[in-house]
């Protein structure tokens, strides 16, 4: 039986992704990665769209409570959010 192939989002988006979480705005993070919001709002859409995630359920992506407890970058800005109910 032939293994089934998991589609794993290219690391530009997650990087995105990361990038408007720890800073918590669009225009920070396409600052920092040296890119337009627009290429950056895209990014994220892109990985909301193939994780099936809404991403208008909430303005700016946000950590759950359990990302909050394995980031090393915990101590930035970590708000956690409570979970979707699916």
């Amino acid at each position: 039986m032939p293994a089934t192939r998991r589609f794993l989002p290219p690391v530009q988006w997650l990087t995105a992704f990361e990038a408007v979480a720890r800073l918590g705005s669009v225009t920070a993070a396409a600052q920092e990665l040296s890119l337009t919001q627009g290429a950056v709002s895209r990014q994220i859409q892109k990985l909301e769209d193939v994780t099936g995630a809404g991403h208008r359920a909430r303005p700016m992506p946000q950590r759950s409570a359990a990302g909050c407890h394995r980031s090393p970058m915990q101590p930035l800005r970590c708000t956690p959010v409570p979970a979707a109910g699916f």
